[in-house]
């Protein structure tokens, strides 16, 4: 629903005009196949990333930051591979 230009007065307005033209079907489906082809390998690489950091030497080196840290480095390790699927995606809305 986020849009680039001012074609609507609200987001309500862009609801009404969505359910109109393509129905419920557009509003809820619309980009679903490249989002979930974005965030379900993302997810996955981020929860095994984390856990597998959370099991290294980091908890001696780190202390209480260790959690802070693997996730920052899981949310990295994540990003990378599905960015460009994320570029697709926001290709295919514009």
């Amino acid at each position: 629903m986020m849009q680039a230009s001012d074609n609507y007065a609200n987001e309500f307005q862009t609801i009404k005009v969505i359910l109109n033209t393509e129905g419920w079907e557009g509003l809820l489906t619309r980009g679903l196949g490249p989002t979930l082809a974005r965030e379900i390998p993302s997810y996955g690489i981020y929860f095994v990333t984390y856990g597998l950091l959370m099991q290294t030497t980091l908890t001696t080196i780190f202390g209480s930051y260790t959690p802070l840290i693997a996730g920052a480095a899981a949310g990295c390790a994540c990003w990378v591979p599905v960015y460009p699927i994320g570029e697709y995606k926001q290709s295919t809305h514009t």
